[in-house]
Order: C-alpha cells, then structure tokens, then sequence
C-alpha cells in the first residue's frame, strides 16, 4: 500500500522540523567560541574541535547507526538521539572545563548522527514514489536552516544571558520535539521494512558496491569545505577584519541561509528530471574556485562576502542530490538506514577534521590564503568522484 499524498507531505515536513531542531546543536557553537575561549582560556585549535567533535561519532560510526536504525527501526533510534541530545546539551551548560565541554559535545554529536542517518529512511518509505527523490532531498535543508536560526538568535541568548543559555534553550527544544515526535509522529508512520540480516552481512553488502563509496567521498569533500568555511567566517571576521560579533553573526547566518534555497533548488531539479551528477559536477566545481579569492586580501570585503553568499548557494545543490542517491545506491529497501550511515560516516569525517586542519594550517602559514587553496583541492577529488559515479549511475539504474 502506497503512502497517501496528502498524510505523507504533513509527516515529511514535521520529521524535517525535527531535524531542524537537532541541527541547531550545531549552529549554536560559531557565535559562541569566542566567549568560549575567553571564559575557559582554550586555544584556537581546542576551539575548532568544540565545533567539530561533535561530528566524531557520525564520522566514526555512522554506517553502524544505519544499521542500527535498519534492525530496530528508525523512529525508535530517532526517539533516542533526542535524549541523547537533551542530555549532552544538559552537560554542556554545566561544562567548567575545555575536556568535559567536548564530551559533551561528542554526546551532542551521536543523538544528531542518529537521527540524520534515520530519518532518510522514515521519509523514503512514507512518500509516493513520484515524490520520493523530492521529499529525501528536502531533508538536506535540515542542516543549514536549523544552523541559521541558531545563528540569528545565539548572540542575542549571549548578550543578555552568556553562551551557556543557548545549551539549556537548545535542550528545551529537543524535550519539545520529543513529545512531538512520539505523540503524533510515531502513530503515523508507515513501518520501515527491518533487516534480518546479520550486521556484518549488511555492512559487506553496502560497502562492496562503488556507490556508496562514491556518495560518502563526495559529501566528505562538500562538508570539509562548507563546514570550515561557516565555522571559522565569526572568527575571521571579528579577529582578521575587526568585525563585531554581531554583524559576524548575521553575516554568517546569511550566508548559511542561501545555503536553504541552494538545497530546495536541487530538490527542485532533481524532482524535475536534471541528472544528479550534473547537479554535483557545477555545485563543486563553484564551490572550489571561490574558495581561492574569499580569504585573498586582494579583494574587498564586500566582494569576498559576495562569493561566500555563491559558494554557500552552489554547494547547497549537493547535498539534496547526494542524499537523494542512496535510494539508488542502497542494495535493498532494508539496508537504506546502512548507506544513509555509509554517506553520513563519509560527510561528517568532512566536517570533523575540516575545522581543525584549516585551523592547523592557517597558524602554521600565518595566511588565510592558504585555507582556500586546500578547499580548491577538494573540488578536484569530487571532480574525478562525479565523473566515475555517473558511469556507475548509468550501469544500474534507478531500484526503486
């Protein structure tokens, strides 16, 4: 039986709205590292891991949070990574030291893995089939929309409050969206097909096909450069161009707010037909040349904004097209939650070590230049990535 039109848009919008929720554990920490630093004394190095350690345990073991959702079923992990989420932002609030900070971050960090690893699925199998690649694509603008509005807000809840308010608001909403979740969500849903497979068989079966690996390559190249970029532009621009942390915040929200319609753009295009390799092949190739001239003191500030606002907007059509891939790529409907874990695994290695390794290099070369450089790189890798998947892609078809 085939999911209702009209039921299955209002579930997909409101497991969206919970990963909204979830993704502004993310976009609460760039306005608030600088205060960080400040009150615990860490260095900028310790701060970039602040931000990216929370996406250890998706880097670590996402493919087995996809397993776990395939055998247990995804709204129950759902229904536990908010917990966890409630309790790691609990533990951060009360945090008087950079070590017991981070922990909490990790904790953070694995209730946001499960339920973006989850949830694909949950959206996939209570969609009509003509809907299906549009609906899991939307689930990409979870990420920039949660962190925009964390970032819009966050400075004000610092201002009046300090940066421990936003950890206990942040728990508040996730204890909201769990009641949410399993009151209304959960009587609705359409049961996801379990895998009786032992886990080592699934994990053979997913990653012995190229197109995972493909998928989990390309989106760890896209989040190294997106992640770092929204990361580290507060930081640029109060401590390089002398900025106030408000106007850094509402400029890094801006440009991850054109991340949004980059996301619903792709959704769009991908929903009408446009191939996803081709989406993919335009979205890095702009997000690589411009990361050359943004951190370049050539170029004005306002022409440096200018290309954040395109690199953000062009790198947003990427993941709606990745995302939308694992339902071709995924050996079967029961194995969805392991290849969404597989491509998350590979985007959150992006977002882990992206942070900390630009960081690294710019103390080292004492330029921001070189930051850009690296990024441009990436774009390359993803390059010779497209172009095998799309080989691939025209070998298998669609499945389902």
């Amino acid at each position: 039986m085939q999911p209702d039109s009209k039921n299955s848009w209002s579930l997909v919008l409101m497991i969206i709205a919970t990963g909204i929720a979830a993704a502004l554990f993310i976009g609460k920490a760039p306005p608030s590292l600088p205060h960080i630093r400040e009150e615990l004394g860490i260095s900028l190095f310790t701060a970039g891991w602040v931000a990216s350690v929370f996406h250890i345990l998706g880097a670590v073991f996402g493919l087995f949070a996809g397993l776990l959702a395939d055998r247990l079923g995804p709204e129950k992990v759902i229904m536990g990574s908010l917990i966890v989420l409630i309790l790691g932002a609990l533990l951060g609030s009360w945090a008087n030291s950079a070590e017991l900070l981070l922990f909490s971050r990790v904790l953070e960090g694995a209730g946001y893995a499960a339920t973006f690893v989850s949830a694909p699925s949950l959206i996939a199998i209570n969609s009509p089939p003509k809907n299906r690649a549009a609906a899991v694509s939307l689930w990409s603008s979870t990420t920039p929309i949660g962190m925009t509005i964390a970032l819009i807000f966050a400075p004000l809840m610092i201002e009046v409050y300090g940066w421990r308010a936003n950890w206990f608001l942040t728990a508040a909403i996730a204890t909201l969206f769990l009641l949410i979740f399993s009151s209304w969500i959960l009587p609705r849903l359409t049961p996801v097909p379990r895998s009786n497979r032992g886990s080592l068989e699934n994990i053979k079966l997913v990653t012995i096909s190229p197109g995972p690996w493909l998928l989990a390559i390309i989106f760890m190249n896209y989040t190294f450069q997106w992640v770092t970029m929204m990361v580290w532009l507060p930081t640029f621009g109060i401590e390089e161009r002398g900025l106030s942390i408000n106007l850094t915040a509402w400029i890094t929200a801006l440009a991850i707010a054109v991340n949004i319609p980059g996301n619903w753009f792709g959704s769009w295009l991908i929903h009408n037909g446009i191939s996803r390799w081709l989406l993919i092949f335009f979205g890095t190739l702009i997000m690589g040349s411009t990361s050359v001239f943004i951190f370049s003191e050539q170029l004005s500030d306002g022409l440096r904004f200018s290309l954040v606002l395109l690199f953000s907007f062009s790198g947003g059509v990427q993941p709606a097209a990745l995302i939308s891939g694992a339902t071709v790529h995924s050996p079967t409907k029961s194995h969805l939650g392991a290849t969404n874990g597989f491509m998350y695994q590979g985007s959150q290695s992006g977002s882990v070590f992206g942070p900390p390794i630009v960081a690294a290099i710019v103390t080292q070369t004492g330029k921001w230049e070189s930051a850009g450089w690296l990024l441009f790189s990436l774009t390359c890798i993803s390059l010779l990535a497209v172009a095998l998947m799309r080989k691939y892609e025209k070998r298998i078809g669609d499945k389902y």
